[in-house]
């Protein structure tokens, strides 16, 4: 007994064994080639951003062996310990250099925890709006860590000039 298709059913018939390779083509052949595509993509994007990362270090080198060399004229070193007496010499030469008066300088007991060394250094001067920002600008991009905890200016009477009290801290590790 053997029953014999109508055009309908076989057509039907080869509409879904068609749909069934076509599906077991994608699944098997074309999803695998399409995440091993994504996968190079991200590794590909990834390695790039590595890239652009090593050629901004690359192109600041100049600019840091530069700050280095300027530092070591100086007595100073990024892979040295900061001393109190380099710190107040480094702000005294910043002051010179700003054309900051500086009325008294005190450095304060330095505080350590591990391997972190912070030292302080009061400062009162005194010196123009223009002075100060162009010496608080220099303080702030120092390569050896420092930072004004504590500001405060006073305006003389009938004065341009500004008396100043800083608190500025150096960090080391």
């Amino acid at each position: 007994m053997q029953k014999v298709l109508s055009a309908r059913e076989k057509m039907i018939l080869m509409f879904t064994a068609a749909a069934l390779a076509l599906s077991l083509i994608f699944n098997s052949v074309l999803m695998p080639a399409f995440k091993k595509h994504d996968s190079l993509n991200k590794e590909i994007a990834l390695v790039n951003a590595r890239l652009n990362k090593y050629a901004r270090l690359l192109a600041q080198k100049d600019s840091l062996k530069h700050q280095e060399d300027k530092l070591s004229a100086e007595g100073l070193s990024f892979l040295e310990k900061p001393t109190i007496v380099k710190t107040l010499a480094l702000l005294e030469n910043m002051a010179k250099k700003s054309a900051i008066h500086i009325l008294d300088i005190r450095p304060q007991a330095p505080r350590s925890s591990g391997s972190y060394q912070e030292i302080s250094v009061d400062l009162k001067a005194e010196a123009t709006l223009e002075d100060y920002l162009k010496f608080i600008y220099d303080l702030e991009n120092s390569p050896l860590l420092l930072k004004i905890k504590k500001l405060q200016l006073t305006a003389k009477p009938n004065k341009q000039l500004l008396d100043s009290s800083f608190s500025i801290s150096q960090a080391s590790f």
